[in-house]
């Protein structure tokens, strides 16, 4: 968006839609992780974010070298969607315990 190369700006352009995407499912996840830390199970962001972005580390050459730069944005939305539904589900897990433990008392 600051070149001054049109190809570049087009480029960036044409990716916008991807990147907001990843952006999104990243402050998703973000907010399920803050979620989780209220619940004091920081612990559990931490196995989460393993799988998450573990899988996308091995991954990143392979899909920069057959995709480029798109595969790449394409690979993070999907570690960050993964994330989402990993923090969600551990989220409404551990919140359901704290209902009822609340709800038995």
């Amino acid at each position: 968006m600051f070149s001054d190369d049109v190809a570049v700006r087009e480029r960036v352009l044409g990716l916008l839609p991807l990147m907001l995407l990843a952006s999104a499912l990243d402050a998703a996840q973000a907010v399920q992780g803050i979620g989780l830390t209220a619940l004091k199970r920081s612990g559990s962001i931490l196995v989460y974010f393993v799988i998450g972005y573990g899988l996308l580390v091995p991954a990143a050459v392979p899909v920069a070298r057959t995709w480029g730069i798109t595969g790449l944005w394409v690979a993070m939305a999907v570690a960050n969607a993964l994330l989402v539904v990993l923090q969600g589900t551990g989220f409404h897990r551990h919140s359901a315990r704290l209902v009822v433990a609340v709800a038995t008392r």
